[in-house]
């Protein structure tokens, strides 16, 4: 059974299947330093939200939307490269420096914790308890609806400036 789901409800079965190594990929995301995340279905990646909850470095294709910008900078803390590049990717990691690694995995989880954890996830994530599933938890909804009243406002201003001149 697909673990993704729907918009408007509960899990949506896409094709059933007997996944014996769910704990094995559990098991490596909590000991990954980076996790590849590609572009989902839509406009995002599952990928990235598991990723960041494991405590990983989100490796993103260049062109990937990332979650609330403007208003949130990931770039402190996501890898970026290009699909040309994909192939250079172990050693462009492996030449990081272990401060910034450091440094971006610290951006990482101030950016998970103000944006999409769960209370529950901040806690275990304290304690290195396997990561929850990411799904919409208050946070993430809060941070959506400020970045909504950001825009609004911004428009505003800029529709009050027109109309001012």
């Amino acid at each position: 059974q697909c673990k993704h789901k729907t918009a408007w409800g509960p899990r949506q079965i896409i094709a059933p299947y007997h996944n014996t190594s769910q704990a094995h990929f559990e098991y490596l995301l909590c000991n990954s330093i980076f996790v590849y995340c590609p572009g989902g279905s839509g406009v995002g990646s599952y990928r990235f939200a598991e990723g960041l909850s494991a405590g990983a470095i989100p490796v993103v294709l260049a062109d990937l939307p990332m979650p609330w910008t403007p208003e949130i900078d990931w770039e402190g803390c996501v890898v970026r490269t290009s699909r040309a590049r994909i192939i250079d990717l172990p050693r462009l990691l492996g030449d990081m420096g272990s401060a910034e690694v450091v440094r971006r995995q610290r951006r990482c989880r101030q950016l998970h914790e103000l944006t999409m954890a769960m209370d529950a996830d901040v806690a275990s994530a304290k304690s290195l308890a396997m990561p929850t599933s990411p799904t919409v938890s208050s946070r993430f909804l809060f941070t959506t609806l400020k970045v909504i009243r950001l825009r609004i406002k911004q428009a505003q201003e800029r529709q009050r400036e027109v109309f001012l001149r």
